[in-house]
C-alpha cells in the first residue's frame, strides 16, 4: 500500500487561503482493499496548542477535483492500484490568533483493534506557515516602512537608534512598495541583520558565469556564494526582494550580497573598487514575482546611461522570419563537441531529416555550429584564436559551403559560436590577428572553467571595434546570421592589465569589458539584425545591470529595446542522469 500526504511531509508549506487543507491518499491493490477501506486516519499535530493531539480525517467517497494529486508521481503507482482519499479542512479564522506556524504528521490503522502506524518518522514532520489575509487595498507607505524595519535589524544592540542603513526614495503601488537603501557608513561592510524571515530563495553566483537558486528557511545559508537577488517571505506574509547595485565612477554597476552567520548581510561592488557607492533596491509585495520585478525596476531607474556607446547605431540588417526563441534548433555541441566538421554535420542532419517524417523536412529551423570550427592553436581553455576564418581541414569550403548545404536541407538560419575574446585563451600573439590589431597582455586567474593561471592576449579597446566589424562582416558573407557569444563574464577572471597596478587594472579591465560589448553588439546589429546574439556564460551582475542600462537608454527602434537572449543555466549533461532534475529546477527558477 502506498500513502501520499498533502501538505507533503518533510517540507515547509505556506497557506495564504482561508482554509488549511489536509489530504491523505491511499493507493491500494485488490488484496489490500479491505484494510484500506476500513482504515482510520489522523493528523498528529500541535495546530491548536503546544500539546500534540490527533485529529481525524474523513473518508471522501468521491472528489472529482483532486487538486493536490499533482504532488503524486503517478508513475510510482503500482499497476491496478485504486485510490482512496481522506480529507480535513480547518478554517484559519478558527485557529488561535497567535498561531503562525505548526507541524503535523500522519498516522493510520486498519481498525481500532490494532496500533496506529506512522506514515513517516517525526524527523520528517511537515511544517505549515499560516498567514492571515492581508489587505488587498492600497496600503500606506508607513505599512511598508514597518515591514522594512522588521526585516532589517541593526548590527548590534548598541546601534538600536542607528540601524546602519538609510532607506529613502519610497514608491508605493496598489499592492506593494519599493525603496533604495544605502549604508550609513562606507567603512562598514556589514549592512544589517535580516530578521522575520520564514523562508528564502537566493539567486547566487556559482562562479563568474552562472547563477543558481538556493532555498531555505529562516536561517539564510548561502555559504561562500555571492547573492545577486534575495527573495524572502516575511512572517507577515509579505514578500521582499533585495537586489544590490553600484553607483560610482566605474563602468560596472554590479554588486552582490554575502550572508554571514546569524543572517548578517554584507554588501560590496563586483568591481572590488572601494570608492564605489553601493545600494540595495528593495521591492515589497504580496506577490513574489512582482516584488522581484519592482526591485529590478528600481535598479534600472537608478542606473546611468552606458558611457562610450554611440547614440547613432547602424542601420540593422533585415529581420529574419525564423526567430531563435520561437523556433526549434540544432546545436552541434553534444553531438560532436569540438570534433565538428562539415562532412560530419551534413551527414548527421541528412540522417535526421530522412528519419524525421514523410515530408522529408528537418524538425527545426536553425543550426548552431558550436565550439570546434575556428582556426586556433588548440581546442581547449588555453587555445588562442589564430585568425577569424574557419579551420580549413574541418571546413574545406569554409562556412559558405556548410551554410549552402544546410539551406538545401531546409535550414533557415545558420549561426556560429565564439567567445567574447574570440576564443577561450584570447588571441594568438604570434598570429595574423596580432599583426592587424593592437593586443593587450592580461593575466587570468584560476576559474572552474580554466583550472590554472595563465597569460592571455586580448584585442585592445581602441582596436576591438575594427576587429568585430571585420569578423562579423566575414561571417555574414559566409551565410551566418546569428552568433552565440560564450565566456562573456571572463573579464572578471582577470587581475592584471598590461602590467598595471591592481587598482588601475580593475578600472581598465571594466572599461575594456564594455568596449567589447559595444563593439560586438554594434557589429551584430549591422550585419545580422535584431535578436541575433545569444548571450552565454553571461549571468554576471555587471552584465545584468548593463542589459538593464541598455534598455533604459535606448529607443523602441534600437536592438537593445528588444528582449536580449541569455542562456539560462550551466550546461545540460545528457549522459549524467542525476543532473537532469537540478538542470530543470535551475532553468525554471531562473526564468
Amino acid at each position: 500500500m502506498q500513502i501520499f500526504v498533502y501538505p507533503p511531509l518533510g517540507t515547509l508549506t505556506s497557506v495564504h487561503k482561508p482554509q488549511v487543507r489536509f489530504r491523505v491518499y491511499f493507493a491500494y491493490s485488490l488484496a489490500e482493499r479491505v484494510c484500506a477501506e476500513a482504515g482510520k486516519v489522523e493528523i498528529w499535530t500541535n495546530i491548536y496548542n503546544d500539546e500534540w493531539q490527533g485529529i481525524p480525517l474523513e473518508h471522501v467517497v468521491s472528489d472529482d477535483t483532486h487538486p493536490e494529486l499533482i504532488f503524486i508521481d503517478l508513475k510510482q503507482l503500482e499497476p491496478a492500484s485504486s485510490m482512496l482519499q481522506f480529507s480535513l479542512d480547518i478554517d484559519v479564522a478558527a485557529l488561535p490568533a497567535h498561531l503562525h506556524r505548526f507541524e503535523f504528521t500522519v498516522r493510520w490503522r486498519s481498525s481500532h483493534l490494532v496500533d496506529w502506524k506512522w506514515v513517516s518518522g517525526f524527523e520528517h514532520n511537515a511544517s505549515v506557515i499560516v498567514y492571515r489575509p492581508l489587505p488587498r487595498t492600497r496600503a500606506p507607505v508607513s505599512f511598508w516602512q514597518q515591514q522594512l524595519k522588521a526585516m532589517l535589524k541593526p548590527t548590534a544592540e548598541s546601534e538600536l537608534t542607528s540601524p546602519g542603513y538609510i532607506a529613502d526614495s519610497w514608491h508605493a503601488s496598489s499592492s506593494g512598495a519599493s525603496c533604495i537603501i544605502r549604508p550609513q557608513s562606507s567603512d562598514n561592510d556589514i549592512l544589517c541583520q535580516m530578521a522575520a524571515v520564514e523562508r528564502y530563495l537566493a539567486f547566487v553566483r556559482k562562479d563568474h558565469f552562472w547563477i543558481i537558486p538556493q532555498y531555505g528557511s529562516s536561517s539564510i545559508e548561502t555559504g561562500k556564494f555571492e547573492v545577486v537577488i534575495l527573495l524572502v517571505e516575511l512572517s507577515s506574509g509579505v514578500y521582499a526582494a533585495l537586489m544590490p547595485f553600484s553607483l560610482g565612477s566605474a563602468a560596472s554597476h554590479g554588486a552582490v550580497l554575502t550572508v554571514q552567520p546569524s543572517n548578517y548581510l554584507c554588501l560590496q561592488p563586483v568591481s572590488r573598487i572601494r570608492t564605489e557607492s553601493v545600494r540595495v533596491a528593495v521591492g515589497f509585495n504580496l506577490d513574489p514575482h512582482t516584488a522581484i520585478q519592482d526591485a529590478m525596476r528600481r535598479v534600472q531607474q537608478s542606473l546611468p546611461p552606458i558611457r562610450g556607446r554611440s547614440t547613432s547605431l547602424p542601420e540593422p540588417a533585415p529581420a529574419h522570419t525564423c526567430s531563435l526563441d520561437r523556433n526549434r534548433g540544432y546545436c552541434t555541441w553534444n553531438g560532436f563537441y569540438q570534433n565538428v566538421t562539415h562532412d560530419g554535420l551534413i551527414s548527421t542532419l541528412s540522417a535526421i531529416r530522412n528519419a524525421a517524417n514523410q515530408r522529408d523536412e528537418l524538425p527545426f529551423g536553425w543550426v548552431l555550429i558550436d565550439d570546434g570550427w575556428q582556426t586556433v592553436d588548440k581546442y581547449d581553455g588555453y587555445g588562442r584564436l589564430h585568425d577569424i576564418y574557419a579551420n580549413s581541414e574541418k571546413f574545406p569550403g569554409q562556412l559558405k559551403q556548410t551554410a549552402n548545404s544546410l539551406t538545401k536541407l531546409g535550414i533557415q538560419r545558420v549561426g556560429v559560436w565564439h567567445t567574447l575574446w574570440g576564443y577561450w585563451g584570447g588571441i594568438d600573439p604570434a598570429g595574423p590577428l596580432a599583426e592587424r590589431y593592437k593586443l593587450v597582455k592580461c593575466h587570468r586567474k584560476w576559474t572552474p572553467v580554466v583550472k590554472s593561471e595563465s597569460d592571455v592576449w586580448l584585442i585592445s579597446p581602441e582596436s576591438v571595434y575594427a576587429f568585430y566589424d571585420s569578423f562579423y562582416f566575414w561571417l555574414s558573407e559566409q551565410g551566418v546570421s546569428f552568433v552565440k557569444v560564450d565566456y562573456q563574464a571572463a573579464f572578471e577572471s582577470l587581475d592584471s592589465y598590461d602590467g598595471r597596478s591592481s587598482d588601475a587594472s580593475r578600472k581598465l579591465i571594466i572599461e575594456m569589458y564594455d568596449a567589447y560589448y559595444n563593439a560586438m553588439e554594434h557589429a551584430a546589429l549591422k550585419y545580422f539584425g535584431r535578436g541575433s546574439i545569444v548571450y552565454c556564460m553571461a549571468q554576471s551582475p555587471h552584465l545584468i545591470t548593463r542589459a538593464m542600462r541598455l534598455q533604459q537608454q535606448c529607443t523602441t527602434e534600437d536592438v537593445a529595446a528588444e528582449r536580449m537572449m541569455f542562456r539560462n543555466s550551466d550546461d545540460y549533461f545528457p549522459d549524467v542522469i542525476t543532473s537532469h532534475g537540478w538542470h530543470l529546477n535551475c532553468n525554471m527558477t531562473n526564468t
